[in-house]
């Protein structure tokens, strides 16, 4: 990073910064800081922007764009990284599943792995599959929670009848949900072999009770603190 110092010492100098122009000598990286200066002007130019205001002068440059739902599930601290990615793939229907592979003429076949009788999509990976249900069925009787059965980023951020701590368990039981279907799906892609809900019901409550382990976890309710002592012991 430059030193503030620095350029004015080598480059500015006595000159005013508004007027500056970079000489010939100047670095890649100082000639491109200029580059945006003038760009930056010419933005607060047409915006009449007098005195320029730093926070103003970043929402001129950042893009007029709605908040996506997903941002406060995938930028979520309390998911496992890696499963906050997955989040995301998902997020994006971006997961190469069957019905993709066959659109684009790589695979013959776009059935799913799991169940060998449905086209395998992101909704029915996730929600529709047999599999997939049963998996859910028997985490929801561990977890005590009715998890949805379809679009689960949607129904986890509108969710109001949950305590903060409850509301943040409960997206990391559902990202672990879905990143153990996946991999039970990657697996039976390559070997042929499909393990038993009972063994991804098993790999959740692990993966649950690690992450809530390692979270510094606060609450006042006491049907919360109940709640996350049974998901601990259980």
């Amino acid at each position: 990073m430059l030193s503030v110092k620095w350029v004015h010492a080598i480059y500015i100098k006595s000159s005013n910064w508004e007027d500056y122009e970079p000489g010939a000598n100047s670095s890649w990286a100082w000639r491109k800081i200029c580059q945006v200066k003038h760009l930056l002007k010419d933005y607060i130019f047409r915006a009449g922007m007098d005195p320029y205001n730093s926070k103003a002068g970043y929402q001129l440059l950042k893009p007029d764009m709605d908040k996506v739902m997903w941002y406060p599930w995938v930028l979520n601290k309390w998911i496992i990284p890696k499963q906050a990615f997955l989040c995301w793939l998902i997020a994006h229907q971006r997961l190469t599943t069957q019905d993709r592979l066959y659109r684009m003429h790589i695979i013959q076949s776009n059935l799913c792995f799991l169940c060998g009788s449905h086209e395998e999509s992101h909704e029915h990976l996730f929600f529709s599959c047999a599999f997939s249900q049963r998996c859910r069925d028997l985490i929801a009787n561990w977890c005590l929670i009715e998890l949805p059965c379809s679009e689960v980023i949607k129904w986890w951020v509108q969710r109001r009848d949950h305590n903060a701590c409850r509301k943040k368990i409960t997206a990391v039981i559902l990202a672990s949900i879905m990143y153990n279907i996946w991999n039970v799906r990657n697996v039976s892609r390559v070997e042929g072999f499909v393990s038993r809900p009972e063994c991804i019901l098993q790999r959740v409550k692990n993966e649950v009770k690690m992450r809530v382990g390692q979270l510094q976890l606060h609450s006042r309710n006491p049907s919360a603190l109940a709640w996350i002592s049974y998901i601990r012991q259980y």
